[in-house]
């Protein structure tokens, strides 16, 4: 017993449902009855964003070159040295938030610019070219809206906010 085939689509019915898809993710509205991957396309990573900039990002350019910078010179260091350099500028909570202090020879910054520095030290690539993707993507958009100085003072209160949140949940933390 045979099951009976789909009935194909034409091309052009095909090309047609492409085209009205393509209309639709424009719009904002959904597609109706396509598939979810036809329906937005079949990106898994957003490489970039539909919306222009009126502005050049030089905030969001000047930010990732500086994170890898930072990043570079962090792999040109031996392991103790890298492990003294992100325990010198990366911020710590208990010496944020307690009595707790550094030894003297990682005393390199005082302990408020912590928040700051640790905001350009990464972990390893995934870290660094994830964290870059989506300032790449997001940050052209943000700083045209905001503007650079309003940018630039948003991105670091935003990452002095997830220093707090970080070190509000273990106060102790070493």
């Amino acid at each position: 017993p045979e099951t009976p085939a789909k009935p194909r689509r034409s091309r052009k019915k095909a090309e047609a449902e492409e085209v009205r898809a393509e209309e639709l993710r424009r719009s904002g509205e959904r597609a109706q009855g396509l598939p979810r991957a036809q329906e937005r396309g079949a990106a898994m990573i957003p490489l970039k964003d539909d919306s222009p900039s009126a502005l050049k990002p030089y905030v969001t350019m000047t930010l990732i070159a500086a994170c890898a910078c930072v990043f570079l010179w962090q792999l040109t260091l031996d392991p103790v040295s890298s492990r003294n350099a992100v325990a010198a500028l990366g911020a710590v909570p208990a010496v944020l938030l307690t009595d707790a202090r550094l030894q003297a020879d990682l005393t390199w910054i005082p302990r408020f610019a912590s928040p700051f520095t640790s905001m350009f030290l990464h972990g390893g690539w995934l870290h660094l070219l994830g964290n870059m993707l989506f300032l790449w993507i997001f940050g052209d958009n943000v700083e045209d809206a905001m503007g650079h100085a309003k940018f630039l003072a948003f991105y670091l209160l935003c990452g002095v906010a997830a220093v707090a949140a970080q070190a509000l949940a273990d106060a102790h933390s070493p």
